[in-house]
This record gives structure tokens, C-alpha cells and sequence, in this order.
């Protein structure tokens, strides 16, 4: 029935509603992901962001990304914090941070000892 239909389209608008905090969308954001090459990638939207607005720090095993827009940019606000662990095997003395187009992208190569190596068993 018509009606039924329209009760469920509204009460599913008004779930997303209920989900979403004001002012701060939700992103899906995976972990750092080991590349073709060997070395670990993360990618982060943060769309309305310079580079001067975010910030990039390594402490207590993992990687802090947060940032926001000026406040004078009223037009669009956006509000970033994530915190990421970083695989044991990355060395984060060479992390490395571009920023594309609203997406912040982490390299960070394997450590040197990290190559796999053939175990002998007594």
C-alpha cells in the first residue's frame, strides 16, 4: 500500500537523521592497507581542508590526523579526528603526507628488517 511505503521512506530519513551528529558527517576510514610495492598507504577524506589546517602526528604506536576549517569559512565547516595504529612492520621515521584534492594520503615504507626471511627449526 502506498501509505506503507511512504511510513517506511520517513521513518528510514528519520533514522539517518538520528545517526548523524551536527556538523560532522560520517566517513568510512580503513586502517593503513599494504600496497603492491611493499609499502603501507592510508587514505583519509578531508574534503574543504588545506594542509596548513590538519595535522599529522606519530605517538603511542600509531598515527594522529586531525584538522578543521577556519572559522572565518563559514560556507563550509568540516572537522577531522583519527587516531591510527600503525603496523608494526612500517617505519615511522619515513612517514610521508600528501594532500590531493581532499584526501589526505600516509605513505610510510616497511622497515628494512622487515623483509621476510626463511626460518631454520631445531
Amino acid at each position: 500500500m502506498v501509505n506503507d511505503d511512504i511510513w517506511r521512506m520517513l521513518q528510514d530519513v528519520l533514522k539517518g537523521l538520528q545517526d548523524e551528529t551536527p556538523q560532522q558527517e560520517r566517513r568510512r576510514v580503513r586502517g593503513f592497507r599494504k600496497g603492491k610495492d611493499g609499502n603501507f598507504f592510508l587514505h583519509v577524506e578531508a574534503p574543504g581542508l588545506k594542509a596548513e589546517n590538519l595535522e599529522v602526528e606519530f605517538q603511542d604506536g600509531g598515527v594522529r590526523v586531525q584538522g578543521k576549517t577556519p572559522e572565518a569559512e563559514e560556507a563550509y565547516q568540516n572537522e577531522i579526528r583519527y587516531f591510527f595504529i600503525l603496523p608494526e612492520e612500517a617505519d615511522a621515521d619515513k612517514i610521508q603526507a600528501t594532500l590531493r584534492e581532499g584526501v589526505l594520503t600516509l605513505r610510510v615504507p616497511p622497515k628494512a628488517d622487515a623483509a621476510t626471511r626463511k626460518i631454520t627449526i631445531a
